[in-house]
């Protein structure tokens, strides 16, 4: 074979290796189907195919009549225990009619206030709320006589708003005063309103037991603690016990009782609800579910619930 023509040969190889990696690489671009990453596909959550699913409050009534319950009458205590410690009835997957301690004509400032001093939790959350926007500072101080008098959803609405005032993208807002004091004052006090944020968290189980841990406050807490770094989660696991106490010792200053025990005959919480919270805190839950019987079932946020039944003391 002459070197012309081996030259001729070897040109032709190359053209179709060349011509054969155009062609795959076409081809796979006009593939339609997408080239996932098996590390990437979402994990699948697989339930006991005989566990109920239920979702709402009509559901879970309904499921528990089906044993031989009064479900109407095992909800209203829940709602019922939960709305004497703040929380408003529109509050939380188990809604129902609003049902308010405060009386319905008092609705301007000045009655709300009086109502406030004389330890309505009501009142307090309702100017707590309206100041959420215009005055952030008015409305932690609102929240702070709410938990004192035995909110606590004011412990909640206290995390969720630190939570808000430690949001990075906040720092340089600077076209409202009320707003500038507002972040100045959170963000000179110690520890970081984030840190705070997840020890109100987390001082709202510690006073009210696993019965407030449904999927929004777990999310809750699992949302800041992804925020913060080991020490950080650690200072606001030592400050959670700090303002269980602090508030202990201002109810008592009142004349109040410390905190209330009393647990609801009845409750729901997501499962296994101590693996939510960051570290092992040094006073269990205040209100113990610790002989109470559980039933698993798939609530809201298709995730794995508890339902609490608990004797009579």
């Amino acid at each position: 074979m002459s070197r012309f023509t081996a030259t001729i040969l070897m040109a032709c190889v190359l053209l179709a290796i060349l011509l054969w990696i155009v062609l795959s690489t076409v081809a796979e671009l006009a593939d339609p189907r997408p080239l996932v990453m098996l590390e990437d596909e979402p994990e699948l959550i697989e339930f006991d195919p005989d566990l109920p699913i239920i979702t709402t409050a009509a559901e879970l009534q309904n499921w528990l009549d089906q044993q031989q319950l009064d479900g109407a009458a095992l909800i209203a205590d829940f709602r019922d225990w939960r709305i004497s410690r703040g929380y408003p009835d529109s509050a939380g997957w188990l809604r129902a009619v609003p049902r308010d301690e405060m009386p319905a004509a008092a609705d301007d400032d000045a009655s709300l206030v009086a109502l406030a001093g004389s330890g309505n939790i009501s009142a307090a959350a309702t100017l707590a709320e309206r100041s959420m926007q215009s005055n952030p500072v008015e409305a932690l101080e609102w929240w702070d006589q709410a938990v004192i008098n035995g909110s606590l959803y004011a412990m909640v609405r206290v995390s969720d708003l630190l939570n808000s005032l430690g949001d990075p993208a906040l720092q340089a807002f600077r076209s409202d005063a009320v707003w500038q004091q507002a972040l100045d004052e959170v963000n000179a006090q110690t520890p970081s309103p984030r840190e705070r944020a997840l020890a109100w968290a987390m001082a709202a189980v510690t006073v009210g037991g696993y019965a407030i841990v449904d999927d929004e406050h777990a999310n809750r807490i699992t949302a800041l603690v992804n925020q913060l770094d080991d020490i950080q989660i650690d200072n606001a696991c030592d400050t959670a016990q700090e303002y269980v106490l602090d508030t202990a010792t201002a109810r008592r200053a009142q004349g109040g009782a410390v905190f209330s025990t009393d647990r609801p005959l009845f409750a729901t919480s997501i499962a296994e609800p101590e693996k939510v919270l960051p570290c092992d805190v040094p006073v269990p839950p205040l209100v113990s579910l610790d002989n109470c019987l559980t039933q698993p079932f798939v609530g809201p946020g298709k995730r794995l619930w508890y339902a609490w039944f608990c004797p009579s003391p």
